[in-house]
């Protein structure tokens, strides 16, 4: 049975081969993410279904240019924010949440390519998860790669949902230490805090 990281794979090769198919799966398995993500900036639900519908289509027109192995909810994660922000420019609504989190954003340059973005998210994770103990890089990469829940963690290991959390909260604790004096920090303490719940 193909587990699901490496049926993420396969679907992300179909993606890039233009398997209508293959977007459709990550459509179901992230867009409540991306809707929740987009929710958090822009505090409207028709604006966050709109932008969740806009991050697809553009994944689809992008597809040629993804690796397979690509850290898709990382790259959604980067988009999201992207558009929402410019979503709100575009009506002039800067609420408190926006202003606060502008002014932070050092964060991600607006006029970045996306892609690129991305795999400098991607790299500094990656060496930031080396930092983290073999149990905590498991548990961590278990819900970050195979997006498995706490509880389907905990029985995967054979462990307890409380040591789950845990493990997770000390990881994430580590990856605060290693990013502190980041520019990206706040971008990094989201991504990172996705994963904590269920």
């Amino acid at each position: 049975m193909m587990s699901e990281k490496d049926q993420l794979s396969d679907m992300m090769a179909k993606l890039i081969q233009g398997d209508g198919s293959a977007l459709t799966y990550l459509y179901n398995k992230y867009a409540n993410r991306v809707f929740n993500l987009a929710f958090q900036i822009v505090k409207d639900s028709g604006w966050s279904q709109d932008i969740v519908q806009e991050v697809f289509i553009k994944i689809w027109d992008k597809r040629e240019e993804l690796d397979k192995d690509s850290n898709i909810w990382v790259l959604l994660y980067v988009m999201t924010k992207r558009y929402a922000i410019n979503k709100l420019k575009a009506i002039n609504r800067r609420s408190y949440s926006f202003d606060r989190l502008y002014q932070n954003i050092e964060l991600l340059d607006l006029e970045a390519q996306d892609l690129l973005i991305y795999k400098e998210l991607e790299g500094s994770i990656q060496l930031a998860i080396e930092k983290l103990t073999p149990k905590q890089k498991e548990i961590f990469n278990l819900s970050r790669v195979e997006g498995l829940s706490h509880q389907k963690i905990a029985d995967r290991l054979g462990i307890s949902i409380h040591t789950v959390k845990n493990h997770m909260v000390e990881a994430l604790k580590t990856l605060r230490k290693v990013f502190k004096n980041s520019p990206y920090f706040l971008s990094y303490l989201i991504v990172f805090q996705s994963f904590l719940g269920d």
